[in-house]
């Protein structure tokens, strides 16, 4: 997955399609994976088209500062918002 500074358009588009090729490939290897974890909403974000298309479970381990920010930023709000709707499990 995409890490390091870049902008948010392309942060997202990179991360989206990072994502749906790594499911790709684990289903080659493996078969459909059984769930897909990831440490934050912004992150966990980027793998929601996968988990809707392809059905897999989604826990988000939430333990960035971001979200304990005040004011919270946008773009984080907007991520977890959507993200933990979607996701079987926060922690």
């Amino acid at each position: 997955m995409p890490c390091g500074r870049l902008p948010r358009g392309l942060f997202n588009f990179l991360g989206r399609f990072a994502c749906a090729i790594l499911v790709r490939k684990a289903e080659k290897q493996c078969g459909v994976p059984d769930i897909i974890h990831a440490h934050f909403a912004e992150t966990a974000a980027l793998c929601t088209r996968v988990i809707e298309n392809e059905k897999i479970p989604l826990v988000v381990t939430e333990h960035s500062s971001s979200i304990m920010a005040e004011p919270m930023r946008k773009s984080v709000y907007k991520a977890a918002k959507h993200t933990y709707e979607l996701a079987d499990a926060v922690v």
